[in-house]
């Protein structure tokens, strides 16, 4: 889909079940695939508690880091994608965790 509702990109505290070895994403870069027109009114990125939207441009990035300085899950980084409602939206997540990822972990 090209709607993705409000989430947070951190694992649930404290028992991280979603991550496969206790890993935490401590940062995220969303990286624009394609472009949506400012026309299309829709298709952005929204970081609803901080007011900040942003629309799509192709190679464009937004990086962001999901943990307060305590290492908690940082709540103003709730984000949601807004679909476009004329084209596709295409984008790729890259997130950096807080230890090394394995194979193992999987297996």
């Amino acid at each position: 889909g090209q709607y993705y509702s409000p989430h947070m990109d951190t694992h649930e505290e404290p028992e991280r079940k979603s991550s496969y070895s206790g890993e935490q994403r401590t940062h995220t870069m969303l990286v624009f695939l394609s472009e949506v027109a400012e026309e299309d009114g829709g298709g952005h990125l929204h970081f609803p508690r901080l007011g900040i939207s942003v629309l799509p441009r192709v190679g464009d990035a937004v990086l962001w880091r999901n943990l307060t300085d305590d290492g908690e899950p940082d709540l103003r980084v709730l984000h949601e994608g807004v679909a476009p409602k004329q084209c596709q939206k295409l984008a790729m997540n890259v997130w950096v965790a807080d230890r090394p990822f394995s194979l193992n972990a999987i297996s």
